[in-house]
């Protein structure tokens, strides 16, 4: 707008300077051609005036006077050159002024009568006449130029004052237009404003934009750094390359839309009262090649935020109902009390993992550590939902278990990172509440099942027969489940052969986490250690591989656990060769380490010798979970392995300790 008035003030200001320029030359041009005039004039009167009072003195005797005389009258008649005092040559035009021809007829009658008297006479009227004639065309030139000046003084006038008024209505209307458009800006919901070429923010924008965009900084300045406190850096870098691919126009604008990378995009915004919301917002960026090349871009932003909520809204209420169905049908296989104790452990497990993901206070280094205890409390809720026969729980946490996997490979992690894990976070949350809500229903039809189903009363009967206790024999139903479904993922076949759990149900203080190590350990077994039937055949060996669980007395003050399995044992150059790719030990030291030194590496975070990740294993979490809840426990373990033939944990465990 602004623009516009400055190109009009030029045009005007140009032409103005234009009129000046063309009146100050044609005002110099005329008053030098007057110049010539009047100076030809004055030389002609000067010398007539001469000539006369020369007559005067000598007379009409003087016969080189008379020849001068006879010249200067020819030249006044007919025209010629006229010399000045000077020396300057002016030329003449022939006179056409009858006084002056009727003069010098007088003169020339005067001389051939040689009527001196007469002739001088005559002669000095002719004179006087000259200067009279010049003294006319002199104040006929002053006239001219005066008004000439006048003219071009009026003029430029006239031209300032036309464009004063041009300016002064551009001005109106440009005026007119900011009011318009501010009146626009106020009132529009929409985000609007302009980034320019040097990616920076226009100073006028829409007032929506900090309500939408938030309050926590200012709107001003580089876009990309305004950008920056909104979305992750990999977003960040989509938006500068899509941006440049809209400007330069090599893709089709219709599809553009479909790869902006800012399309219901969380934020977390402050409000004006300082209040933290999340919002969904959505990023759409207009350029108008045709008008300026690689110009501006129309940048506008919407709150979606109700639209995702509503369709959410829309979206659970359809499949609500089936997913609780699905979800009710799935959970009738396990028994109330064990699905309800797996909703506790589980729910406070997910409620300390949301605390650690919003404590601000937690420098990076911290953070990463916090992080590597919300891996294994994942893998361990995993591990429990697998004992269970849960895959709703179980294919989570191993959703999960990626997202964290994701996050550890950023050299430098936000908030805005971790706004995806929050947020899935609370859903499980939300998904363990839902589970222990039908916790009573189930127990109701378990009831049911009893009363009137025949087959259940015998089942129930022969498992009663045995002599675990209840919690226990729960435990071990599970973890025989865990061994099958896992074997059958993997392709393989395996049993179960468990001894001594009665022991846990003596030492409670302890149980909840032996089980857990036991259920990694056996996973770990079935997974790394056990082959495929077609290899044990060429071993000659079952086509059932064997997990051994042994429980037993240390002492008073301890017990055992072992965890074997009749599986491949441990590949030592495996280990090796995958602690020199994770920059844990030195290639060129690697030749010399023993086999005994490369256990250690077993049970760091992240290491795995599983050459990729599946629902069952391969992110190196099993075994650091384990010497985590060891290591709380006040507990040690020793590794044996033969390969080919078998691998073998030991772990001593203090029943005292209850964790530390």
């Amino acid at each position: 707008m602004f623009k516009a008035i400055l190109k009009h003030a030029t045009g005007f200001v140009g032409l103005v300077c234009l009129l000046v320029i063309v009146n100050l030359v044609a005002v110099t041009s005329i008053r030098h051609l007057h110049s010539d005039v009047l100076a030809s004039d004055k030389a002609l009167a000067t010398r007539t005036a001469e000539l006369s009072e020369r007559l005067k003195r000598e007379g009409q005797d003087v016969k080189s006077l008379n020849t001068s005389v006879v010249n200067h009258l020819v030249t006044i008649r007919d025209g010629g050159q006229l010399t000045d005092a000077q020396g300057l040559v002016w030329h003449l035009s022939a006179s056409s002024d009858s006084s002056q021809l009727q003069a010098i007829k007088a003169i020339s009658a005067a001389m051939r009568a040689k009527d001196e008297p007469a002739y001088v006479t005559a002669f000095a009227a002719l004179a006087n006449q000259q200067n009279q004639a010049f003294s006319q065309r002199r104040a006929q030139i002053q006239w001219a130029e005066f008004a000439a000046l006048l003219f071009a003084v009026l003029s430029s006038l006239f031209a300032v004052w036309g464009m004063s008024q041009r300016l002064g209505r551009a001005e109106r209307h440009a005026a007119k237009v900011s009011a318009e458009s501010d009146q626009i800006l106020a009132s529009v919901d929409s985000g609007l404003f302009l980034v320019g070429k040097d990616n920076q923010i226009s100073a006028k924008k829409s007032a929506a934009v900090n309500d939408i965009l938030g309050w926590q900084f200012p709107i001003e300045g580089d876009f990309f750094g305004v950008l920056r406190n909104l979305v992750s850096a990999a977003n960040l870098e989509l938006t500068r390359e899509y941006i440049e691919l809209l400007r330069e126009g090599r893709v089709v604008p219709a599809l553009m839309q479909d790869v902006n990378p800012l399309q219901e995009l969380p934020v977390q915004v402050i409000d004006a009262n300082g209040q933290a919301h999340l919002k969904f917002l959505d990023f759409s960026f207009t350029h108008d090649e045709a008008r300026d090349g690689r110009g501006d871009i129309l940048v506008t932003v919407v709150d979606v935020t109700e639209e995702i909520q509503l369709r959410r809204e829309l979206e659970s209420t359809k499949a609500m109902q089936k997913e609780r169905m699905s979800l009710f049908v799935g959970l009738l296989h396990v028994e109330p009390e064990k699905l309800n104790g797996f909703c506790d452990r589980a729910a406070t497990e997910l409620r300390v993992m949301n605390r650690i993901l919003a404590d601000e206070s937690l420098s990076q280094a911290e953070f990463r550590t916090k992080l590597d205890d919300i891996f294994r409390s994942a893998h361990r809720i995993k591990g429990d939902a697998a004992s269970l026969g849960l895959p709703l729980f179980e294919n989570a946490m191993h959703r999960f278990e990626g997202q964290i996997k994701s996050l550890q490979k950023l050299e430098i992690m936000d908030g805005r990172d971790l706004l995806e894990l929050t947020v899935r976070l609370k859903e499980m949350i939300q998904e363990t509440d839902v589970v222990r809500s039908l916790v009573p229903q189930l127990k109701t039809l378990a009831l049911d099942a009893v009363e009137e189903d025949d087959d259940s009363k015998i089942s129930m009967s022969l498992m009663a027969q045995s002599e675990l206790p209840e919690s226990q024999r729960a435990f071990a139903e599970g973890l025989g489940n865990l061994v099958q479904h896992v074997s059958q993922r993997q392709g393989k076949h395996a049993v179960l052969d468990i001894n001594g759990l009665e022991l846990l149900d003596q030492n409670p203080a302890i149980s909840e986490k032996v089980q857990t190590i036991t259920t990694q350990l056996v996973r770990n077994s079935v997974v790394h250690g056990i082959e495929p039937p077609q290899i044990r055949q060429i071993k000659d060996k079952s086509g059932f591989g064997v997990v051994n669980v042994n429980i037993k007395s240390k002492s008073d003050q301890a017990i055992q656990l072992v965890v074997r399995d009749d599986g491949q044992g441990l590949n030592f150059e495996k280990i090796k060769e995958r602690a020199v790719k994770q920059n844990l030990l030195n290639a060129k030291d690697a030749s010399n380490v023993e086999n005994r030194a490369l256990l250690r590496y077993l049970f760091l975070p992240g290491f795995s010798s599983k050459d990729s990740a599946d629902l069952d294993g391969g992110r190196g979490v099993g075994l650091d979970a384990v010497r985590e809840d060891l290591t709380r426990l006040g507990g040690r373990v020793s590794i044996s392995s033969k390969a080919g033939r078998y691998t073998k944990f030991v772990m001593e465990i203090p029943v005292v300790a209850g964790g530390r």
